[in-house]
């Protein structure tokens, strides 16, 4: 949630000091997780799948078309690394629990507590 923070507020995350999490937390972190609600898993799943989908096939007809400029930096990415498919069965177990910060045509925003992890799934459309 701090890597979607400083992209919204559009600094780079080496400019926060660790002196200053506990006020990101109480300013940000908190007001949006009393907001969060509740979400089935198979809900929050078949819309990230469907994204995900949608993403890759604009990416191929973009490649098919020899339309595409600076290749390297279209794709779905986990970790910052370029995923050739997506994982969602091992990135988001059925066994994990999960709720929606946003959940709106243009805007979903899903916290997942896995067994090993949290994972912040972001997508918008800018508008």
């Amino acid at each position: 949630m701090n890597y979607a923070l400083h992209f919204y507020e559009e600094w780079s995350i080496n400019e926060t000091l660790n002196s200053e999490i506990d006020l990101i937390v109480e300013k940000w972190l908190f007001p949006a997780i009393q907001k969060a609600e509740d979400i089935p898993h198979e809900d929050a799943r078949g819309n990230i799948q469907g994204i995900v989908e949608s993403i890759e096939i604009c990416i191929n007809k973009k490649i098919n078309s020899g339309a595409i400029y600076d290749p390297d930096r279209w794709g779905v990415f986990l970790n910052k690394n370029r995923s050739p498919s997506y994982p969602s069965s091992n990135l988001f177990p059925y066994d994990s629990n999960v709720i929606a910060l946003a959940n709106k045509w243009n805007e979903f925003e899903y916290l997942y507590e896995t067994p090993n992890n949290f994972v912040l799934f972001y997508w918008s459309t800018g508008a």
